[in-house]
This record gives structure tokens, C-alpha cells and sequence, in this order.
């Protein structure tokens, strides 16, 4: 009858390097999780600075020019999405920044 051998019977040095081995596999996965955790972390502040924050201050800069054309003495031409002619003269506000959105 032959006896059944395990894996680790067939070559000589096997049970000596399995400690080592699941060291090993367990260094990488660490490496491994920690790389994939900062290059998140990486992307995620990436998209934050170069994605979101100019489309915050975009949206700021229109809403602070249309705020400025409420406040301005020709506060009349505030929903108008072409520049209007006040007495005296174009509003500064519109002066350089034509607005593409109509407030109400």
C-alpha cells in the first residue's frame, strides 16, 4: 500500500520556508494596501484641487458679478445677459465679463 504524501513531503526544504513564506505573502499584502491606500488618497486630493475647487470659484466669481450688478446703481440690467447701457455709460461690473446666466 503506498502512503499518501502531503506537499510539503515532496521537496526536502518546504517545511523550513513555509514560515518564511507566509511572511512574505503577508509583507506584500501590506505593501500592497498601503500603496492602494495612498495613491487614493493621491486621486482624491488630485480631483479636489485640479476638478472641483476651479468650479467652485468659477460658480463664486459669477454669483459675486451678478451680486455686483444687483448692488450697482443700474441694478435694472441685472437679468439682462447682454451689456446694457446705463446714463452714464456701461455698468462696471459688465465691463470684460459678458454674464451667460439670467438671475431672477
Amino acid at each position: 500500500m503506498r502512503r499518501r504524501k502531503g506537499a510539503l513531503a515532496k521537496e526536502a526544504g518546504a517545511a523550513l520556508f513555509q514560515g518564511l513564506r507566509i511572511r512574505l505573502t503577508l509583507w506584500y499584502c501590506g505593501v500592497l494596501g498601503v500603496v492602494l491606500l495612498l495613491f487614493g488618497v493621491i486621486l482624491y486630493f488630485g480631483a479636489q484641487f485640479f476638478l472641483i475647487n476651479p468650479i467652485k470659484d468659477n460658480a463664486r466669481q459669477h454669483a459675486d458679478v451678478h451680486v455686483s450688478q444687483l448692488l450697482s446703481p443700474f441694478g435694472d440690467n441685472a437679468c439682462s445677459t447682454f451689456p446694457t447701457r446705463g446714463p452714464g455709460g456701461p455698468s462696471p461690473s459688465n465691463l470684460g465679463q459678458p454674464t451667460l446666466e439670467l438671475v431672477a
